[in-house]
């Protein structure tokens, strides 16, 4: 497995134990805002998953964008003392849009000169 893929795959089940646990045992890992560390938290699986599947970043995103709203839902119904929050599935999604964005720049950036032309214009 490449690095990347494991990379990603190693950091979105954390996120989804994370999400899964009940409210007592994430109470004091949150410093400032809740609502923050979920738009970070879904911009690195963002940065990590477009990272190892460049061609990919629509489905990338797709699937992350699914996580998302799952994850907002599950908390919502199916964890004690957790809940669903339009506040928290919102940085969510801006998480993830950066962090596609994040990618796309610093493969275009970290791209050698003669592969940036060609992966513009899709020519050899």
């Amino acid at each position: 497995m490449r690095p990347a893929v494991a990379a990603s795959v190693l950091w979105t089940v954390g996120l989804a134990l994370a999400l899964a646990l009940p409210a007592r045992f994430v109470a004091g890992w949150v410093w400032g805002s809740d609502t923050v560390l979920h738009g970070i938290v879904f911009a690195v699986s963002a940065a990590l998953w477009a990272s190892a599947f460049p061609r990919r970043r629509r489905v990338v995103g797709a699937a992350l964008v699914g996580l998302a709203v799952v994850s907002e839902v599950g908390q919502g119904t199916l964890l004690p003392g957790r809940g669903a929050e339009w506040t928290d599935l919102a940085a969510n999604l801006v998480g993830i849009a950066a962090g596609l964005a994040f990618a796309t720049g610093a493969r275009h950036v970290l791209q050698p000169p003669n592969r940036r032309s060609v992966a513009s214009t899709g020519r050899r």
